[in-house]
């Protein structure tokens, strides 16, 4: 993603997004980035627990501290599945 610099009157970096899927085809990551200081950092993750049937199971989502340069779990959710009917959890 860029977004719009009016100093510079330019598109410039910001934000990018790397997806991991897995064997199957099935979205198994989301890794988020911020371009700062000519560098990419770490910003969120996702990562995702499917079933057979590619159905996310489960949800999980952490932040990079840049303090402590770890990730802190941030969230989770889980899913439950009937038919072709979803129940969310967070």
């Amino acid at each position: 993603m860029y977004s719009w610099d009016v100093p510079s009157n330019e598109w410039v970096l910001f934000t990018r997004d790397t997806y991991t899927y897995d064997g199957s085809g099935y979205l198994i990551e989301i890794l988020t980035q911020m371009w700062m200081m000519n560098a990419w950092w770490n910003l969120s993750f996702l990562e995702y627990t499917n079933d057979g049937s590619g159905n996310c199971l489960e949800l999980m989502e952490w932040s990079w501290e840049m303090m402590s340069n770890a990730w802190v779990e941030f969230s989770k959710s889980t899913s439950t599945y009937s038919g072709n009917l979803c129940e969310n959890r967070i």
